[in-house]
């Protein structure tokens, strides 16, 4: 009988429970609990999928946020019934990735930030 048993290098996913989203002032926040996931990549990229926030560390350690192009044109305007806008829908490539700085849910992580 042949073993077929393979050892595979996978990304590592860890969840954390924090009191309130640290990184993200602006999300309307009203859960008890705010939960976070870090997602290591084999590739070396690091992820973290925050509940209104996504941050990418590429392996050179280069740290961006998933932000919006906001030179980007509507498709498509909704309005409500008085008139008012509602919504919008916008093309492809409109989510670009921003360089910033290493969130703070990285910094205490890694030991090197406080609460």
């Amino acid at each position: 009988m042949e073993n077929k048993t393979r050892f595979e290098p996978k990304n590592k996913s860890e969840w954390f429970v924090l009191d309130s989203p640290l990184g993200e002032p602006d999300i309307d926040y009203i859960e008890e609990d705010y939960w976070i996931e870090r997602v290591a990549k084999v590739n070396g990229e690091i992820v973290w999928f925050g509940q209104g926030t996504n941050w990418v560390c590429t392996p050179e350690g280069q740290w961006t946020v998933l932000g919006e192009d906001e030179t980007v044109e509507p498709t498509k305007t909704y309005y409500n019934e008085d008139g008012t806008v509602s919504g919008h829908d916008y093309p492809e490539g409109r989510s670009i990735f921003i360089p910033c700085e290493m969130p703070i849910y990285e910094k205490l992580y890694r030991g090197e930030g406080r609460l």
